[in-house]
């Protein structure tokens, strides 16, 4: 599958342009446009349109239906301790913002970061975090815990003989013990996308 990485990438190779030329037109730092052209970042739909404006070329040249699709943001999740969260009352796929992934996960949303807990894991405020309830969450993984006491919370995650801890990526934070019980589950985070 190409994705919009390489499409990125081989519109800006025709035209000749280094990734500097392509930052200088659309106002998207070098850095991000390449870690999206070497598919280690997603991309919001605003930037897509400005490097497609810049490109010269339409968002549907470089989206296309069948590599990308709308998911729902539907809450926050904290970064620092656990934090209340709701789905705000939506039916699964449903809000009032999407932002697009080419996630297969049917049940797939993304939250928006909060607190600076996880900064040395380079995810920071307002960063959308996708989250893919279908993913097999492996110790060492980035997830979003959901302690049905406590609430959620963005951690890294660990399991060592059936004893879980979450841990900041900021020294300023405790790791968090959730309490046993069979309704806490934890969800694997797969893609990040950087507030611009």
């Amino acid at each position: 599958m190409i994705t919009i990485g390489r499409r990125i990438r081989e519109m800006r190779r025709i035209r000749g342009w280094t990734q500097e030329a392509l930052e200088q037109k659309s106002g998207i730092s070098r850095n991000f446009i390449s870690l999206v052209e070497n598919d280690r970042k997603g991309i919001s739909y605003a930037s897509i349109e400005k490097i497609s404006e810049a490109l010269g070329v339409s968002s549907s040249q470089l989206l296309r239906d069948d590599d990308y699709c709308p998911i729902p943001v539907i809450n926050s999740a904290a970064c620092g301790g656990w934090e209340n969260f709701t789905d705000l009352n939506y039916p699964v796929g449903v809000a009032d913002r999407y932002e697009l992934s080419n996630t297969r996960d049917p049940n797939a949303f993304y939250v928006i970061a909060i607190g600076d807990s996880m900064v040395g894991g380079d995810i920071r405020e307002g960063d959308l975090l996708l989250v893919e309830p279908a993913r097999e969450v492996n110790s060492g993984d980035i997830v979003l815990a959901r302690d049905p006491e406590q609430g959620v919370a963005i951690k890294k995650f660990f399991q060592r003989e059936g004893r879980i801890t979450l841990v900041s990526l900021n020294d300023k934070y405790p790791p968090l013990i959730p309490t046993p019980d069979e309704r806490f589950r934890v969800f694997r985070i797969t893609e990040q996308k950087r507030k611009l």
